[in-house]
């Protein structure tokens, strides 16, 4: 379980660190009337920034740990690793993958999806969590209005 352990270790840290930075935008000065400096918000908005990062993080991580033996299904927008996006390949492409095995080439291509996946929406992780089969109306109970997809 040294995955989940990484994937655990990594999320808490992340977090640890935007706590700290919460931590010395609450402590720091600017307390009272008016508004706080730009400088001093700067430590808000880069816990905000590194707590979507954390985010994205963990369910690329749990993406990455759970797609590869996830239903065939779920890689129906995953392209093969090396084709550049094309849906149709023919044994020219196969030929780079040699003495692979299939559950190597499956993983590449999945890991390499995931370096360009972003989870910016509800829908993004609603899709994520589907796909590494996780009930994706758990979402739906935090999800803003706006947007539900």
């Amino acid at each position: 379980m040294a995955i989940v352990e990484d994937i655990r270790d990594r999320f808490q840290d992340n977090l640890h660190r935007a706590r700290t930075l919460v931590g010395a935008y609450e402590t720091g000065t600017g307390k009272g009337k008016g508004r706080r400096s730009v400088r001093h918000t700067d430590l808000f908005r880069a816990a905000v920034v590194l707590l979507h990062a954390t985010s994205e993080d963990l369910l690329r991580s749990l993406c990455e740990w759970k797609m590869p033996g996830a239903n065939p299904e779920a890689f129906g927008d995953v392209p093969l690793v090396g084709t550049r996006g094309k849906t149709r390949f023919g044994l020219s492409e196969l030929a780079a993958f040699r003495g692979k095995t299939v559950d190597e080439i499956i993983t590449k291509s999945i890991c390499g999806f995931l370096e360009r996946s972003s989870f910016n929406h509800p829908g993004d992780l609603k899709d994520a969590l589907e796909k590494i089969g996780v009930d994706p109306r758990l979402v739906g109970l935090h999800a803003p209005n706006s947007r539900q997809s």
